[in-house]
């Protein structure tokens, strides 16, 4: 049987696989400062966006791959977004429903697409931490004693 998809479905998963392709690159100041206030920070800390589900979501994955979480569990972590967040009921009823769901759900391919960047250019999470955001192995196991519990 011949699977006919949309183009426009194609196009809008495209254009948001390539948007967290370039998290980095656009938000890699914004994710220093993010990182840096949850090493400093003296107690807990709250972060989040319009959706928690892109800057936010990549960030949050990001920590918990320096934590040493495994990676199905950093993925479900991010994929409850889908189940949690409702900021987005009554948003972007101008948009088709295919739309407006690749907009604001959380899909594995697209954090996976950001991550693909961190091991390609980078060779990895730690490297990433250390040579883009400066956390060096010091600053990373003080993450981990501040946020892992014994």
């Amino acid at each position: 049987a011949l699977l006919i998809v949309p183009l426009f479905f194609l196009v809008r998963d495209l254009a948001l696989l390539d948007t967290y392709r370039k998290i980095l690159a656009r938000r890699g100041e914004r994710l220093v400062e993010v990182l840096e206030l949850i090493v400093s920070a003296p107690g807990p800390v709250v972060f989040h966006c319009t959706a928690g589900k892109d800057r936010t979501g990549f960030a949050s994955a990001l920590l918990l791959t320096l934590l040493g979480v495994p990676w199905d569990t950093v993925m479900d972590d991010y994929l409850r977004t889908n189940e949690l967040w409702t900021g987005h009921i009554g948003r972007y009823l101008e948009l088709d429903i295919d739309t407006r769901a690749a907009i604001i759900e959380a899909r594995t391919p697209y954090l996976e697409a950001a991550f693909d960047v961190v091991r390609k250019d980078f060779g990895g999470p730690e490297v990433f931490a250390e040579k883009a955001l400066g956390l060096d192995a010091k600053a990373r196991e003080r993450l981990r004693a501040d946020l892992l519990e014994g």
